[in-house]
């Protein structure tokens, strides 16, 4: 007695483009919620509940992109990483002067483009560090080879890449948060990262 052997039914494209286009935009909700409600409240003191109620997904929706909290905070944060490592690199083709002027413009550009994630960035715990610690190096290397060029140009204050690097790990996103409600937020901001790591 011979069966019928049913032929698999071959993936159907559109479907797929569809779902990666609803687990897209359920991912930016996600991150949008979390990145505000992070910022308000503190990322221990909101629940996965709260994320999803505030995103409009269902748990299936949220476990199905994220394992947990921390994978989705990694997920805020990458993007200032990425945009950042983008745009320092692009320094390195200019002179030293304009690459002293363009170093506070990044960390401003940064601000405007992803200014939650900016302020959660100096807020997250140690748990989350290593779902972006790619990104995160990244950043570190290119910041790095700016910092040698100035200094190669006797352009920084202590004359030293390391030590420039932790005034700008301390200071540069804090500043930005610091003075977020000024009226003049991008001259004084300019001025304060002039004063922390350049010459006179």
């Amino acid at each position: 007695m011979s069966q019928t052997v049913k032929k698999a039914r071959a993936p159907n494209k559109i479907r797929r483009v569809k779902a990666a286009e609803h687990d897209n935009e359920f991912r930016q909700k996600l991150i949008n919620v979390g990145a505000r409600l992070f910022v308000e409240k503190g990322m221990a003191e909101v629940s996965v509940e709260d994320l999803i109620k505030e995103a409009g997904v269902s748990r299936a929706t949220y476990y199905g992109l994220y394992a947990n909290k921390d994978e989705l905070a990694a997920d805020i944060v990458i993007p200032v990483f990425e945009d950042g490592s983008s745009w320092m690199a692009k320094l390195l083709n200019q002179k030293p002067a304009k690459i002293a002027d363009g170093l506070a413009d990044v960390y401003l550009a940064l601000w405007d483009k992803h200014k939650d994630a900016v302020i959660f960035s100096g807020a997250f715990g140690k748990s989350v560090f290593p779902y972006m610690a790619e990104s995160h190096n990244q950043f570190s290397q290119v910041l790095l080879s700016v910092l040698q060029v100035l200094c190669d140009n006797n352009l920084l204050r202590n004359n030293d890449v390391k030590l420039t690097y932790m005034v700008l790990a301390k200071t540069g996103m804090p500043l930005l948060r610091l003075y977020a409600d000024h009226p003049d937020l991008k001259t004084h901001y300019r001025a304060s990262i002039k004063a922390l790591i350049f010459r006179d």
